[in-house]
């Protein structure tokens, strides 16, 4: 796969000379919405990026995908990047932050990207029960 990336027109941004297992952590930019790159969920020190007209075309490459784990919004505009996260469908999503994730909130993605969640209050729910029990009044 990563031979037909790098035969693609897009520029690749090696960003670390050391190579892991299957390649150095790598900055994919200008990336288009037809590649399998930027289709699919890549896991891995990889970041694929595109370029946008304006934030209706930004959230409409976000959300055409059938996966929706995470995003990430870096903007100097706070309040048009929480205007964003209203119109992204993705299960977590960072606003000028680094990608943490915090044990105390739920962690799951929307679509194909997830089943349930793990982490929080909403992970835990996956183990408990509720009955109901009804009684003449």
């Amino acid at each position: 796969m990563l031979q037909k990336i790098r035969d693609m027109l897009m520029q690749v941004l090696p960003i670390c000379p050391v190579m892991l297992d299957l390649a150095a952590p790598t900055i994919y930019t200008e990336v288009p919405a037809t590649s399998r790159l930027w289709a699919e969920e890549v896991f891995g020190l990889v970041l694929v990026s595109a370029t946008f007209a304006d934030n209706a075309q930004a959230i409409a490459l976000a959300n055409d995908s059938k996966y929706a784990l995470a995003a990430s919004i870096v903007s100097a505009d706070e309040s048009a990047a929480l205007e964003m996260v209203r119109h992204i469908r993705a299960g977590h999503i960072w606003v000028n932050e680094q990608q943490i994730v915090v044990p105390e909130a739920g962690w799951g993605g929307f679509k194909q990207s997830g089943i349930g969640r793990e982490l929080g209050t909403d992970g835990l729910s996956a183990y408990q029960k509720s009955k109901h029990v009804l009684l003449p009044s």
